[in-house]
């Protein structure tokens, strides 16, 4: 991953938030999600983050400022596995293999 890369993708009930150390977004994240709604695994370097779309559309918003490059895995409105390109609003639909 580039160090100016944030991968943001939908994981259970919110979303996984992958980038290289960047201290202005993790301040940032730390004000606006209390503790219980964010936690970050030092081993695999992720944050999640229990959101709604409201929070989620906040990250968006905030990534697109702070990183080069910003993406989103989500499975979009036909449930089909897509990566949104944040900076351009290109998205990608990816054949998945098993269903």
């Amino acid at each position: 991953m580039s160090d100016d890369q944030i991968t943001i993708r939908e994981s259970g009930d919110g979303y996984s938030l992958e980038f290289s150390y960047n201290d202005e977004f993790i301040g940032w994240l730390k004000g606006r999600f209390v503790p219980a709604e964010r936690s970050y695994d030092p081993d695999t370097h992720i944050w999640r983050v229990r959101t709604d779309q409201r929070g989620l559309n906040a990250i968006t918003g905030v990534a697109v400022q702070k990183f080069r490059h910003a993406v989103l895995w989500h499975r979009n409105q036909e449930g089909k596995l897509a990566m949104k390109n944040l900076k351009t609003g290109v998205e990608t639909v990816q054949e998945e293999l098993f269903s």
